[in-house]
């Protein structure tokens, strides 16, 4: 599956291949060992997500896309129509204290800038850069995805 590369209006250089719908996923190509700087920046502070890469639909999050992007404060997926989230996505955003998701997207949700599915019955992240010293689950949770807490230290 080939690589694209998208320039946004902020000069942030996204990666990201296309699926049999011609849909994109963003943040392709990464693995544990590499930084965010594939992205072709140090990626910081407040992020959104395009809703489009080059007239293409953003419909994923590639694994371990942000992985490392210690200095990333939020991710704003509210104007996306994301339905994939690749696994260690978030993992080691050190800043991140808030992911931000529209009300009518289809597959995920947000409490407090806390990631859910959509039905809100799993965690999939909790930003690691929260530092409250307790967390109380919404009643509806009866799933904690395997990183949701991955290097939270509060």
């Amino acid at each position: 599956m080939p690589n694209y590369t998208y320039t946004d209006a902020s000069n942030i250089q996204w990666n990201y291949t296309l699926d049999a719908s011609n849909n994109a996923t963003i943040g392709t190509g990464v693995t544990a060992s590499a930084s965010a700087t594939y992205l072709g920046t140090d990626l910081s502070g407040a992020i959104t997500i395009p809703s489009t890469v080059d007239g293409y639909t953003v419909t994923g999050i590639g694994q371990n896309a942000f992985y490392n992007c210690t200095s990333l404060v939020s991710i704003d997926l509210s104007g996306t129509q994301v339905t994939t989230i690749g696994s260690g996505a978030f993992v080691s955003c050190t800043s991140l204290t808030s992911i931000t998701v529209d009300a009518n997207n289809n597959s995920f949700s947000d409490i407090n800038g806390v990631l859910f599915n959509k039905d809100q019955n799993t965690l999939i992240r909790y930003p690691q850069g929260k530092t409250a010293t307790s967390y109380t689950f919404p009643d509806s949770v009866t799933t904690i995805d395997e990183q949701a807490f991955r290097d939270c230290s509060s």
